[in-house]
């Protein structure tokens, strides 16, 4: 067979043949006959890795011929491949021309030579067998797959034992290790392509060594275009997150967690529109200074670590849950309350998370029907399913790292259920990515988990909240108010120790305190203006005063005590609201329609002798009325 190779392949020209061996990554020198040259290709065609590395240097359409051809063992006409693959005889042959010029295929002419297409073609002998590349797969055919699928029967599943794997990795380096880490985030699978862009001419020896060393394979179809993959075996992926991924230990002191923060920062921002307004600009967007104000009078949260965008601003969240909620809307170019604000603002955290997250299971998908300014694009509300998966994954008592979570969320959600084409993997894997990574923020944003970052990953773990809703007991947290947890300091600053106080005894001290410190514990700032913006954003100064008493260590100091007696007594509260008034010159024709027995209920207050406040949707009642009793009525805006 090398003899026909060799002939095959005598008649390139020079150049022809240069192009040849670059084609095959083999180094031209004037030393080497050809015939040495063809036992290399011959060779590097024998390695399946080089092989699969050429083949990658071939067009989609040559590719696809060349694997039609690999089917026949006793050759196909041009006619034959023109029929089945759909393409032009003289297209085709222009293809084939270039597959016998890399030394893929040879030709046999048809003798009577009245036409070409009985020309028939052959795939050399030496690549047969090395050619068997499936087309358009499904996920159970290679995506979830034992050791011994990849690597054969004899393969020695201890070697993946976590006791065992340091030393293994330690035969394949550095470079091998960051290989299987990415493979690891991705699911447990690498996309070639990817390793090519990052490892280049290294990425077929790297590879080959894995393979050698049982720690990936490598699977590899054709769907219009070639795609290949290292797969690890399911029975390394375990023990890697278990060595690399987990932690039995509690947080530290680094942990960030946000409690119910986030339900705090809805009410803090309604407050401030209530009591200073927001106005809009013409694109319905916050004006800068309103956003800046707003902004600073939030508490702060560090939400960058986990956020896949830059510079994130909790408001792209707030304004969008607000407006789910219908608590918020846009009127005349300026954020306003709707009716629903009083009802809101008198309801418990427990109770606005809950409402949160069943209105983003209901409605979260429909928020680009809003104005931009509701409508968080670049962090998408997530799915009720994503979110029971994520949450679920982290049921048990331990610190999971972000990169382990993924990886058990791109199995459950991609792999396992198969529902997907093949060809379209790499941007179903993207997407799915991005679906994960919204949903571990919102998780984190809402108070259900806390995170704390290490050199080698970020560990998130269910937080108190987070379990209590694991357990479907969320209102429990309600009763679990009063620990010794706090000291009251005569310069009106608090001390909390975070990890004594319970979640209802910091959202309420939070409500009417400043955060200055958030290190060690939590130092809080207690003001007259901070009192007042608690009883305004739904508690009374008694929840406060009684919360503080339940939980001081020691008796209050005698200049708090008075003060919060004083602030107490002296809220003062001034109401500015869009009312319709009706406004009369003679206080008898006033006298006249309010005495109506059937118009009462439609005058909400009486201002004075000459005019009235109407009641909200009375407005066309009342013209009816009065055009009965002959009065006539002018509307003005």
């Amino acid at each position: 067979m090398e003899v026909i190779f060799e002939k095959e392949l005598d008649w390139l020209s020079e150049r022809d043949f240069n192009q040849l061996l670059r084609f095959w990554g083999i180094e031209a020198s004037q030393e080497k006959k050809r015939t040495e040259y063809f036992e290399e290709i011959t060779l590097r065609s024998q390695n399946r890795y080089l092989l699969l590395n050429s083949l990658e240097g071939l067009s989609k359409i040559e590719l696809k011929i060349l694997l039609y051809v690999a089917e026949f063992p006793d050759g196909c006409t041009l006619g034959e491949i023109s029929k089945k693959l759909f393409i032009p005889p003289q297209t085709l042959e222009v293809e084939l021309q270039s597959l016998r010029q890399f030394g893929f295929v040879y030709l046999r002419r048809n003798r009577e030579r009245l036409t070409n297409i009985r020309d028939k073609y052959y795939l050399f002998d030496h690549l047969r067998g090395q050619l068997n590349i499936p087309q358009r797969l499904n996920r159970e055919n290679f995506f979830i797959r034992s050791a011994k699928d990849l690597f054969g029967p004899d393969v020695d599943l201890s070697m993946y034992q976590a006791n065992h794997l340091q030393g293994v990795l330690e035969k394949i380096g550095e470079t091998g290790t960051e290989i299987l880490e990415k493979a690891f985030a991705n699911g447990g699978i690498l996309d070639v392509a990817r390793m090519k862009d990052s490892r280049g001419d290294q990425t077929e020896q790297l590879l080959l060594q894995l393979h050698e060393e049982k720690l990936a394979g490598e699977v590899v179809f054709f769907d219009n275009e070639m795609f290949r993959f290292l797969v690890l075996p399911q029975e390394l992926i375990n023990p890697w997150g278990e060595t690399f991924y987990y932690s039995n230990r509690s947080f530290g002191a680094a942990a960030e967690y946000l409690g119910f923060d986030f339900v705090l920062n809805l009410k803090k921002t309604l407050f401030f529109i209530q009591s200073k307004g927001a106005l809009l600009t013409q694109a319905l967007r916050l004006k800068l200074a309103d956003n800046r104000k707003l902004a600073q009078s939030l508490i702060p949260a560090k939400l960058d670590p986990i956020s896949p965008i830059k510079l994130v601003d909790q408001l792209d969240f707030i304004l969008p849950v607000l407006r789910l909620l219908e608590v918020l809307e846009i009127q005349d170019y300026r954020l306003a309350l709707t009716a629903k604000f009083q009802d809101f603002i008198g309801k418990s955290p427990v109770r606005i998370l809950q409402e949160i997250i069943d209105v983003i299971f209901e409605k979260g998908d429909k928020v680009g029907f809003y104005e931009e300014i509701f409508n968080p694009i670049d962090m998408p509300f997530f799915s009720e399913d994503d979110f029971d998966t994520v949450l679920t994954l982290m049921k048990e008592e331990k610190a999971f790292g972000l990169t382990w979570l993924l990886t058990q969320y791109l199995q459950a959600k991609v792999f396992l259920p198969g529902d997907f084409v093949t060809g379209n993997l790499r941007k179903v894997l993207q997407t799915y990515e991005r679906k994960f990574i919204h949903t571990v923020f919102y998780l984190f944003l809402f108070g259900f988990i806390t995170y704390e970052k290490k050199e080698n990953d970020i560990y998130l773990s269910v937080s108190r909240i987070g379990r209590h809703f694991l357990n479907n007991d969320l209102e429990s947290l309600e009763k679990e108010y009063f620990t010794a947890c706090l000291f009251f300091n005569p310069d009106m600053t608090i001390i909390i120790d975070k990890n004594q106080a319970s979640e209802m005894v910091l959202y309420i001290m939070k409500a009417f305190t400043k955060i200055e410190d958030e290190n060690q514990v939590l130092t809080l700032s207690l003001n007259r203006d901070t009192f007042q913006q608690g009883v305004m954003i739904g508690f009374t100064p008694k929840v406060f005063t009684d919360t503080i008493l339940s939980c001081f260590k020691t008796p209050l100091p005698q200049n708090v005590e008075y003060f919060l007696q004083e602030w107490s007594k002296n809220i003062q509260i001034a109401t500015i609201s869009h009312k319709t008034i009706i406004q009369v010159k003679d206080k008898e024709v006033l006298d006249n329609l309010i005495q109506q027995p059937k118009l009462k209920p439609i005058f909400e207050e009486r201002l004075g002798d000459t005019a009235a406040i109407v009641a909200e949707g009375q407005d066309q009642n009342l013209i009816m009325a009065a055009e009965k009793l002959n009065i006539i009525i002018k509307l003005f805006n």
